[in-house]
């Protein structure tokens, strides 16, 4: 009974979910994969983070900022039609490819479907979808009663 108290608080108060993902480069220039982290905070609900190091440059991390709206919808068909683009890989339906900002044209990579889904599921234990504008309501209420002191 303990154990399912603590989970119940420890999901009550929790602010973050980090995932750690692989992504491969989709031209196949590198075959190294890139090991990212995405990162989704309570207080920016509609928002994901994905961080990417730079393969040819030392200690240098790209940070991709999009919509999380984006990944579910790229789970099914091809979403985003700016600088970061998610859809399921053209050949093999457990990768899905991702666009994104990290050169000057773009550059496309793929990944694994499933631990995007087990993110995405972790995000919205946090923040249901279509629930995110209250909660962005309630951390500006806070932000300006701060201000107004």
């Amino acid at each position: 009974m303990i154990a399912v108290i603590r989970r119940a608080i420890h999901q009550w108060t929790r602010r973050t979910v980090r995932r750690s993902i692989l992504l491969w480069d989709a031209s196949g220039n590198d075959e190294r994969p890139y090991r990212c982290f995405l990162i989704y905070r309570k207080r920016d609900p509609f928002a994901v983070t994905l961080l990417v190091p730079d393969h040819t440059t030392t200690g240098k991390v790209t940070e991709v900022v999009f919509e999380r709206g984006l990944l579910i919808e790229g789970f099914d068909q091809p979403a985003g039609d700016g600088a970061v683009r998610v859809e399921p890989h053209i050949v093999v339906r457990e990768y899905t490819s991702l666009t994104l900002p990290v050169t000057r044209d773009g550059k496309e990579f793929y990944t694994e479907r499933a631990p995007l889904e087990d993110f995405i599921t972790e995000t919205c234990a946090l923040v249901r979808c279509g629930s995110e504008l209250p909660q962005v309501n309630a951390e500006l209420d806070r932000w300006l009663a701060g201000v107004a002191l």
